[in-house]
Parts: C-alpha cells; structure tokens; sequence
C-alpha cells in the first residue's frame, strides 16, 4: 500500500469554537492485488468522533486508489494548536 496523508492535525480556534475540524481531501493510497484496509484513530483526548467520506476511487485490473476527506469532531478536552495526525490506515491482501 502507498499511503499519503499529514504528519499533524492543526486545531485552530475556529475548529474549537465550531467543535470539529474538516479535512477535505486529506489521505489518499493505493491498494495492490484484492485487499482490504481499516481506517483506525488513535485514543487522542481531542477526538470525539471521526466522519470518513471516500470521495473518490479509482480502480485498474492491478490496484485501487482512494482519497479520503474527514470530519473530526472535537471532544470538550480539544485545545488549540498542533497535535499528532490522529488517524491510521492499514490493509490487508486477500
């Protein structure tokens, strides 16, 4: 799997105040052959909930590409600043 996506997850005042953080476009990978992947979080303190929306999938006979875009919705403990980028993603082959 090639895997892109940011190393942090940047919480500004506006994000606190709205209670999430939108993140358009924010991962994108390639699986090779049939497989699977698992979009897991981290136990962050800031996190609530993540919303994960495939906005877009591209498929050849040999690999798969996704794009994925997130809503974090922040929990009361989310303070502003720079925080680890909170969301994994691993696969599997079949």
């Amino acid at each position: 799997m090639t895997l892109s996506q940011p190393s942090v997850l940047a919480i500004g005042k506006r994000d606190v105040d709205q209670g999430f953080v939108d993140l358009p476009n924010a991962s994108s990978f390639e699986l090779h052959g049939n497989g699977d992947f698992v979009v897991s979080t981290s136990n962050a303190p800031y996190i609530s909930v993540v919303r994960v929306h495939v906005s877009a999938a591209e498929e050849t006979a040999a690999q798969r590409r996704f794009i994925l875009s997130y809503r974090i919705f922040l929990s009361p403990a989310a303070r502003i600043g720079v925080h680890p980028w909170p969301i994994g993603i691993t696969s599997s082959t079949h």
